[in-house]
């Protein structure tokens, strides 16, 4: 007897099945039976037609899953070769050489650094009229630069952005420093059912101190979503545990009976001692220290939980949800994984002001900052670590940044 595909081939089977079947078998024909239903020596053919037609309609099936499924392989490199294509772009710009005796060499000269050193005045449109009133500011001029960087730098947040909707997973009340606060593991779970291949969950930690009165600002930073300094169990609660940890132990080992008893004192889960916050060569505490101190919040929010920093990630996350795993298309999202990052983000503040517990300020990850900062009317302020990716375009400098 043996099995091929699942199906069950008995010859000795057939014989009791072919005494019911209207046309007796001759003496001495071999035929079988696929899961006891009989099949003559004649109907064999037709049956190994069927089967190969059923193997090459399975081939082609997986074969258009595939190519469905191709842009989730898809690396870096040829998602860049997809965008250039696209473009019609043949190469890119070489970065400058090191080399200073080198023709290409990169330029240290400010007077020959900006070649196009007349910026436009933010307070006059494009039709040459000037802005005169904030009306006119936040109606006509300020959408005509949105526009612009959309259209040429940052890139374009669809208007059938998907709703986030905020959740609190967990709350805890802590100490950062001296000051006790409330720490929130907050989850936004973007709406999926467009396309339910693609789960995104945005992942925040939203820290406000206690003593609050009111609302506070909150600083906003890209960075991992954890509890600050997690309240661990009392002296009581670790000895419960403990000896809960120890009759486990031994249940599965009982030779650690002896172990715990040549060492009484020796408890497997101690409570983390006390650690004064570090200064830093300046003699200031830690940022998130001081911000708490002075009646400030601050929340982290992880990037990779919205938008993998990278091309290959781009068949995945907020873009592969807007996309449907497609390849990006050319005008559709731009930069995307900074825009993503900003929608990210923006989501995140309207979150924390619908609360009414705070008031929000951008920092951190350049381009994603100034998306939210420019995008987001909530933001009151964004700040970037030194140049933060921002770059004026055209300048020719050795902080510039290439497309390599």
């Amino acid at each position: 007897m043996g099995t091929v595909f699942g199906w069950s081939w008995s010859e000795e089977h057939s014989r009791g099945a072919g005494q019911n079947c209207p046309t007796s078998r001759k003496d001495g024909e071999k035929w079988g039976t696929l899961s006891g239903f009989g099949f003559y020596r004649n109907d064999m053919k037709a049956f190994i037609v069927f089967f190969l037609r059923s193997l090459i309609g399975m081939a082609l099936c997986a074969a258009a899953v595939a190519r469905s499924n191709a842009g989730d392989a898809m690396t870096a490199d040829a998602d860049r070769q997809n965008m250039m294509d696209q473009l019609g772009i043949k190469a890119l710009r070489p970065g400058g050489s090191a080399n200073e005796k080198a023709p290409d060499h990169v330029n240290y000269d400010e007077s020959k650094a900006n070649p196009s050193p007349g910026l436009p005045d933010a307070l006059t449109m494009k039709n040459g009229k000037k802005v005169t009133s904030a009306e006119v500011w936040w109606a006509e001029r300020r959408p005509e630069i949105v526009e612009d960087y959309e259209r040429e730098v940052y890139g374009r947040v669809p208007k059938n952005a998907p709703k986030v909707t905020w959740t609190v997973a967990a709350t805890d009340h802590e100490f950062v420093g001296f000051t006790p606060v409330i720490a929130k593991k907050l989850v936004g779970h973007v709406d999926n059912s467009a396309y339910p291949a693609i789960g995104v969950d945005i992942s925040m930690m939203l820290v406000t101190p206690v003593n609050a009165k009111g609302p506070v600002p909150v600083l906003m930073m890209f960075g991992p979503a954890k509890f600050p300094a997690p309240n661990e169990p009392s002296q009581e609660e670790f000895a419960k545990m403990n000896a809960a940890f120890k009759a486990m132990m031994i249940e599965k080992d009982p030779s650690l009976k002896d172990v715990f008893d040549k060492h009484p004192a020796y408890e497997p889960l101690r409570q983390t001692p006390f650690a004064f916050p570090q200064m830093d060569e300046h003699g200031d505490f830690p940022p998130t220290v001081q911000l708490v101190a002075d009646g400030w919040g601050f929340a982290l929010i992880d990037p990779a939980s919205i938008q993998a920093d990278n091309g290959a990630g781009l068949t995945r996350g907020i873009i592969g949800l807007l996309n449907k795993r497609a390849a990006t298309q050319a005008g559709r999202l731009g930069r995307v994984a900074r825009v993503g990052m900003g929608r990210g983000a923006g989501t995140g503040l309207s979150r924390n002001r619908s609360s009414g517990g705070c008031e929000a300020r951008g920092h951190g990850r350049g381009f994603a900052t100034w998306k939210s900062g420019a995008g987001d009317d909530g933001v009151r302020s964004a700040v970037c670590d030194g140049a933060g990716g921002i770059v004026r375009e055209g300048r020719r400098d050795a902080a510039a940044a290439e497309l390599r």
